[in-house]
């Protein structure tokens, strides 16, 4: 990744990808009119978050975790924490995986995260409401497939509150399926989506091997 950033700084003595970067550089390039830099991240909100997710991961017993806090109408990260994590003063004493940002350097599905997207759409195409009921029997089947919730177990009837809440695959189904595939795909976060899978980076480029992690 070093060497990709390097390529674009016109005066570097690293020019390739992949080369390291040496002890001293003989130019520094033009940065041009000075600004300001300002971060959105709150001390206090960062250490509850790191408190959280330490509780977390020892109540479920899980070995990894993340947590971020948006600003939801400006984009600005308020607080991001992962573990496992590493002290970057003593970081050759890491393990080197620990090393990654793994909140916005490792790819994965989005799975039952997607359950906002639906539902989300279903409020603003008017398909659902919040407090209707919907009967889980456990299991609904879907063309050819069965989809059953993740302790293969019925709720019976509730909320669309409480089957968010309990990320219900079953009842998240049945509110896809209100949806509609044509009014849901024009929905503009799936367009955001279609759009960002068009301009992803391309396998072998600087941008592929920074989402990957490497």
């Amino acid at each position: 990744m070093a060497g990709c950033v390097l390529t674009a700084l016109e005066g570097l003595a690293v020019v390739g990808p992949g080369e390291p970067i040496p002890a001293r550089v003989g130019a520094v390039p033009s940065i041009g009119q000075r600004r300001d830099l300002v971060l959105h991240l709150s001390a206090p909100l960062q250490h509850a978050v790191e408190r959280r997710l330490t509780d977390a991961l020892a109540k479920y017993g899980a070995s990894s975790g993340s947590i971020i806090i948006m600003d939801p109408h400006t984009g600005g990260i308020l607080a991001l924490a992962n573990w496992p994590s590493f002290d970057p003063n003593v970081y050759d004493q890491a393990e080197p995986h620990t090393w990654q940002n793994p909140a916005v350097g490792l790819l994965y599905e989005p799975g039952s995260v997607f359950k906002l997207i639906t539902y989300g759409a279903a409020l603003d195409l008017g398909a659902i409401v919040p407090d209707q009921q919907f009967e889980d029997k456990g299991e609904r089947k879907v063309g050819d497939k069965t989809i059953t919730n993740s302790r293969s177990a019925g709720w019976g009837w509730v909320t669309g509150w409480k089957a968010l809440a309990e990320s219900l695959n079953t009842v998240s189904a049945d509110i896809g399926l209100k949806n509609g595939l044509r009014e849901f795909l024009s929905l503009r976060p799936l367009v955001w989506f279609r759009q960002a899978h068009r301009d992803r980076p391309e396998p072998g480029s600087c941008g592929y091997r920074e989402a990957l992690g490497h």
